[in-house]
């Protein structure tokens, strides 16, 4: 989440529809633009939503949302297109994309954890080259299509499924490179096999 500021926007309205277009926000320190259209008079209050933003600093983002302060950094960019009903919350369609530029990722317990299992002291601090979820949501679950994060010599790729109520499954692939994988132990090593990907 993320809180809005010096929000504007022209707006129609009548009793059938409630139409805010070219709606422009500050948020995080970046940019957000969108539109919104609500049918009040249809049942179950149907709406759209499109939504564009970039230049917000991931640390805000994270730090709104009750996350931890200082470990990620960056700008965030993307876009949501949404419908939904106003009188289901869960009721939620739409696809999505979010990339984070300039990024490093500091002290995730779970990279933490990872990098100190295979002893990858990177993974304790990422800088990433490229960072990038895209997904889309129906009622009750986003799906995570395809989820990047690839750092001078770590790439970092995972699917799955988010609930609304934060019940997070993925699968995930972490790939090294021939440098990282000499520096593991043997008995480490010997469970990385080559992929598709060339030099991971």
């Amino acid at each position: 989440r993320f809180f809005l500021q010096d929000l504007k926007s022209a707006t129609r309205h009548g009793p059938a529809a409630l139409d805010p277009s070219a709606i422009t926000a500050r948020a995080a320190g970046g940019e957000s633009s969108g539109h919104f259209n609500l049918r009040p008079a249809d049942k179950g209050a149907p709406f759209t939503v499109m939504v564009k933003f970039r230049e917000l600093e991931a640390d805000r983002v994270v730090t709104d949302a009750h996350g931890p302060m200082g470990m990620v950094s960056g700008k965030l960019e993307g876009q949501l297109d949404a419908t939904g009903d106003i009188a289901d919350p869960n009721a939620l369609n739409g696809t999505g994309a979010i990339y984070l530029r300039d990024g490093q990722v500091r002290r995730y317990s779970l990279l933490v954890a990872l990098g100190q299992i295979l002893k990858i002291d990177e993974m304790m601090q990422l800088r990433l080259e490229e960072a990038h979820v895209k997904y889309h949501i129906t009622p009750g679950l986003v799906t995570i299509d395809e989820l990047i994060l690839t750092s001078p010599n770590l790439r970092l790729s995972a699917t799955g499924t988010v609930t609304f109520a934060g019940r997070l499954q993925l699968e995930a692939q972490l790939a090294i490179n021939e440098r990282i994988r000499k520096q593991l132990f043997a008995a480490v090593r010997e469970n990385f096999r080559a992929i598709d990907l060339p030099g991971y």
